[in-house]
């Protein structure tokens, strides 16, 4: 997996970023522990709708010459693909009856705001995924993603009544067996699989020391837009359509 140098922090900017992605109030948090799930959560919830619109990409947009970003304006996206028979020899080009499956390669490079009510969330996006897909040969009823990344965020500021938090995020993925249902609706959700991200989180206060967390979050896929994510074995329900997560009670 290939490693993306980390880029040199931000300068103090004005990212105060208020999480409005859960139900809960930010009072009803009480320790830094549970702050940080609460935000890696939410952080995930993000990262995951990026990746669901690569596995969900149209047959031109995956088989054909590279066309413009199937993202915001904000997000710089360029791809290879590689595609194999089944005996895994490469092929030229893309041949509906003797392609098995392709590897995609995908950088994505930007920042992005997101509002919900009462907030918003600003983050410095520079990611790495280098995926397989199978099930292409025959006629097909879903495609299978397997593959791995990387994030390189550079700082999430964050600020609610409880005041403002200030963090450096980076993140390693790993997708195993996500079942995309074909042809793709606007409710086909993954049928199963699921992505594990290792989030390494480095807090700053106000005094300039640090403070570091390593989080494990293990999304589960059901063929819902509402699915489950545990950091470090708390429950959270990810909406996979609003990008929201929600601590579960």
């Amino acid at each position: 997996m290939r490693t993306i140098p980390r880029r040199t922090a931000l300068a103090v900017v004005p990212m105060l970023v208020a999480f409005a992605a859960c139900s809960e109030s930010p009072s009803a948090v009480t320790t830094i522990d549970e702050q940080v799930n609460l935000d890696v959560a939410t952080f995930v919830a993000d990262q995951t709708g990026d990746d669901l619109i690569l596995m969900t990409l149209g047959g031109d947009q995956i088989m054909g010459p590279q066309t413009g970003p199937p993202f915001d304006a904000s997000i710089s996206y360029s791809r290879t693909v590689t595609f194999y028979d089944e005996s895994d020899a490469v092929q030229a080009a893309y041949d509906p009856d003797l392609t098995a499956k392709l590897n995609i390669v995908a950088d994505l490079e930007g920042s992005r705001t997101r509002t919900w009510d009462g907030g918003t969330m600003t983050v410095e996006i520079n990611r790495h995924r280098d995926l397989w897909v199978s099930g292409l040969l025959g006629q097909e009823t879903s495609r299978t993603w397997d593959g791995e990344g990387n994030s390189d965020v550079s700082r999430v500021a964050q600020s609610d009544e409880r005041g403002t938090r200030t963090y450096d995020m980076t993140s390693s993925t790993l997708i195993a067996g996500v079942v995309i249902p074909v042809p793709r609706s606007a409710d086909g959700w993954p049928l199963e699989g699921t992505i594990t991200r290792q989030v390494t989180v480095v807090v700053v206060n106000g005094l300039g020391d640090t403070i570091t967390r390593e989080r494990t979050v293990v999304i589960t896929f059901n063929g819902t837009q509402f699915v489950t994510a545990t950091v470090n074995g708390e429950e959270f329900e990810i909406d996979l359509a609003a990008r929201r997560a929600h601590r579960r009670h």
